[in-house]
């Protein structure tokens, strides 16, 4: 008896103990109490008791709720969670609900302001500008107007044939798809909670953005109203839509052929691409001279496009023109294929031409000069019987002495004395002249 009495005081002292620990644990405010007050527009049926939490975790309570001065509320938020003491300025309090809606499902959950800012002491206010009230659900249906509820009304009626059979078993097996990316869902979030501070700017990154697409109201409802637009377009294209997705298959195979060739082909175009980077500064060079080019070649353009009809009716004539041209450019080039040798032949009497052509009518002059500047020299050309009874008479006959006729094939520069080196006459083709004609040994 002694034993059991024993053994149940010694039970009796561990429960005391068990529950002092508990009570230290929770009623315990750590190092410290902290508590600050959150002012809000609307408490959102927030009570006592309360939870208060950072990223889903709970930090703390709801100790109170006073109404101020000027019909605002100030929630009284217990902190107990030491990792988060103080908080800091630019921390948000917003009220959330959790579960179905009902009384109970509130929270506060705390965004903390960035550790490089002031700390907010024991007892302070976050003001107006740092909450945000929730919107109930009854405020939200009494906000809708009567066509939008007639609307809402007619979507749930729908809902449930959607569910109807067999609709359950094809969600359920759905689900027992879904499980594994359900199981990876779920890691996903648990490392993104593990996360704290990383968490935490995203949340505030998300918040400025939002805030940012709030201030663009208008331009987001144009946006919205366009977006409606380009799908109703979309939906009248129905059948041409369907058409694309029942050639999409085809396609995309083909696409995928393309992707492997292009695959092989990428390690042979490797080479070449290095191979080009040296060009590719004076080709920025040169493209960035192209753009000043073609505008100034817009006059150009312009003036060229304004010539275009009447050169469109120019370029109509030439077929008839060709059909008439092409016969006259045959016998043309006939023609001057024959004649070709002919002037061959005489381009080398080209000399002789012009010296006989100014000796003869012009006379022989010489261009010399002396002390007292340049002087000419000319001398009268003539037979001897050019001047009858003035001067004696040479006891010959023309044409029996020093005198030819017939010479017709002289050679090219016989018109003049044979030069001591042999270069004239010039005799390339012996069909083209007679050395016989030319001058006499």
């Amino acid at each position: 008896m002694a034993k059991q009495a024993a053994t149940r005081i010694l039970a009796l002292a561990c429960l005391v103990l068990a529950v002092a620990v508990v009570a230290m644990v929770l009623l315990g405010g750590g190092e410290g109490s902290y508590s600050i007050a959150a002012r809000f527009a609307d408490a959102g049926q927030l009570v006592k008791g309360d939870l208060v939490e950072v990223a889903g975790r709970r930090v703390g309570t709801v100790s109170d709720l006073r109404l101020t001065d000027d019909g605002l509320a100030d929630v009284v938020l217990d902190i107990t969670d030491d990792s988060i003491k103080p908080l800091h300025e630019g921390s948000v309090a917003a009220i959330r609900t959790v579960g179905l809606a009902s009384v109970t499902n509130r929270v506060v959950a705390l965004e903390p302001g960035p550790p490089e800012g002031a700390a907010i002491a024991d007892g302070g206010v976050l003001p107006l500008s740092q909450t945000r009230g929730v919107v109930d659900l009854d405020v939200l249906l009494n906000s809708l107007d009567g066509e939008v509820r007639k609307d809402l009304r007619a979507i749930v009626r729908e809902a449930a044939g959607v569910f109807a059979e067999p609709a359950p078993a094809q969600v359920n097996a759905g689900l027992a798809y879904l499980h594994p990316a359900l199981s990876q869902t779920a890691a996903l979030g648990a490392e993104i909670v593990r996360d704290q501070d990383a968490l935490e700017q995203l949340v505030r990154t998300g918040a400025e953005a939002t805030g940012a697409l709030a201030s663009r109201e208008e331009d987001l409802g144009a946006g919205l109203d366009s977006a409606a637009s380009a799908l109703r377009q979309v939906a009248s294209e129905r059948a041409a839509l369907g058409d694309l997705i029942d050639r999409a298959p085809v396609t995309l195979r083909q696409t995928d052929a393309t992707l492997g060739r292009l695959a092989r082909a990428l390690p042979e175009v490797d080479p070449v691409l290095r191979d080009l980077r040296p060009a590719v500064a004076p080709l920025e060079r040169v493209l960035r001279q192209t753009v000043p080019v073609a505008r100034d070649a817009e006059p150009a353009i312009a003036a060229i496009r304004a010539l275009l009809p009447e050169a469109t009716r120019v370029l109509r004539r030439l077929p008839a023109l060709d059909r008439a041209a092409s016969p006259a450019l045959a016998s043309t080039t006939t023609a001057l294929r024959e004649l070709l040798p002919i002037v061959a032949g005489l381009r080398t009497y080209g000399p002789d031409f012009i010296g006989g052509l100014f000796n003869g009518f012009g006379g022989a002059a010489g261009g010399t000069y002396d002390a007292n500047g340049h002087y000419v020299r000319i001398s009268l050309q003539g037979a001897p019987s050019s001047l009858p009874g003035l001067l004696p008479t040479p006891d010959f006959s023309f044409p029996s002495n020093g005198y030819r006729t017939g010479v017709t094939a002289r050679c090219p520069g016989a018109a003049e004395e044979p030069n001591p080196d042999g270069s004239n006459p010039w005799a390339p083709d012996p069909s083209l002249c007679d050395r016989a004609d030319d001058h006499a040994p």
